[in-house]
């Protein structure tokens, strides 16, 4: 892995949980199963980048991560995987980028750890292989958007959207549910979208007409508007444009008045809050002496009504949290793990804005491992 520096610069639904631990112990496991034991570490973010069609680890990419203190410091992975050890916490800003694909960003927030605890932080990020450049000329143009839909979505630029002719790529963004996860971007769950380059404005009276298969439930049965919506980072506010439906409610137009990212969504609301599941065992030393090693899983199976409703695919949506650590050994002392993952509640507001449901005890990927430690000499252990 390369890295260089430079001057400072300035993202899941659930009725019941389940844990389900693993006790093991570091000499019954090989170093290939296990991470080298680090118990100095308080802060630890863990990035892994992923093919957006296929869902494989992607090889021999870029990440650009800018840490809270401005400090920006680009990296070359072989593996897909970037783990980032140190105190800072903030807001991290990490780009991953690779050749023939569209760049993805991630604003990820790193707590403050509490004394003697080692948080983990994970974030996956999926890149997807750009679309076709085609050329749009001052007279009518229609383009076919390749994508995962049984018919696929077309734009269409009347005469005059463009003032001479003009590349276009579009790049389609499978829905995150086509790998188990669940995105809540802006107190919407967004489903798939459309990275339309470059940045163009266009005039009220000649706008693009984006046409989208429609795939929600209760779009097709009448009983919401489908929506599309552009999310500004900054102000965190969403941009949404209510689609036109069809006589049967297949598919749905929108006019487009600039290029951006754009994502398809119905007008749900999911106002959450944040706490944390309860510590539980997760490794621990077998003989004096010796370190351990646990993995901590969280996993709850969903079946609401609102995951039934906007989700395009039919994957085993079993939303699971799994992180894996080693600590010691430590002469003359055992050692037990316990772990705990954050959890967010949610309350579902429908496009009317009535009340729905609360939607409980959804688990993130953000981990805190603590480390209880006795001294066993006189106990019978070791020898």
């Amino acid at each position: 892995m390369k890295t260089k520096f430079y001057k400072p610069i300035y993202a899941v639904i659930l009725l019941a949980g389940v844990m389900l631990l693993s006790l093991t112990q570091c000499k019954k496991v090989g170093t290939s199963d296990w991470p080298e034991p680090n118990p100095e570490t308080l802060n630890e973010l863990k990035i892994a980048v992923y093919d957006g069609e296929q869902g494989d680890l992607l090889t021999d990419l870029s990440l650009t991560v800018i840490y809270p203190d401005g400090i920006m410091e680009e990296f070359t992975t072989e593996s897909g995987k970037l783990s980032l050890e140190g105190t800072q916490v903030g807001t991290y800003i990490v780009t991953a980028s690779k050749s023939g694909y569209l760049a993805q960003s991630s604003i990820i927030e790193v707590g403050e750890t509490p004394e003697d605890i080692i948080a983990v932080t994970k974030q996956n990020l999926y890149l997807n292989e750009l679309g076709e450049t085609k050329t749009v000329s001052t007279s009518e143009t229609k383009i076919t958007i390749e994508s995962d839909f049984e018919t696929s979505p077309t734009i269409t630029f009347p005469q005059g959207a463009v003032l001479s002719s003009t590349d276009v790529t579009v790049t389609y963004v499978p829905a995150p549910s086509k790998f188990g996860e669940f995105v809540v971007l802006g107190e919407r769950a967004i489903q798939s979208g459309f990275n339309f380059s470059p940045d163009l404005e266009f005039p009220a009276d000649a706008r693009p007409v984006l046409e989208v298969p429609v795939t929600i439930k209760s779009v097709i049965d009448g009983d919401a508007p489908i929506l599309l919506g552009s999310f500004n980072e900054n102000t965190q506010e969403w941009e949404i444009i209510e689609g036109q439906l069809n006589a049967d409610r297949s598919m749905a137009t929108f006019e487009m008045p600039h290029f951006s990212i754009w994502y398809v969504f119905t007008g749900y609301r999911l106002i959450g809050t944040t706490g944390w599941s309860p510590y539980v065992l997760s490794g621990e030393s077998e003989t004096c002496s010796e370190g351990a090693c646990g993995t901590f899983v969280y996993l709850t199976d969903m079946t609401t009504s609102i995951i039934d409703d906007v989700l395009e695919f039919e994957p085993a949506m079993d939303f699971k949290v799994i992180d894996t650590r080693c600590i010691g050994p430590r002469y003359l002392y055992a050692q037990q793990l316990f772990t705990r993952c954050k959890l967010t509640d949610y309350k579902v507001y429908n496009y009317t804005g009535e009340f729905i449901e609360n939607v409980t005890q959804v688990p993130m990927e953000v981990f805190q491992w603590k480390v209880e430690e006795t001294y066993c000499h006189h106990q019978g252990w070791g020898g």
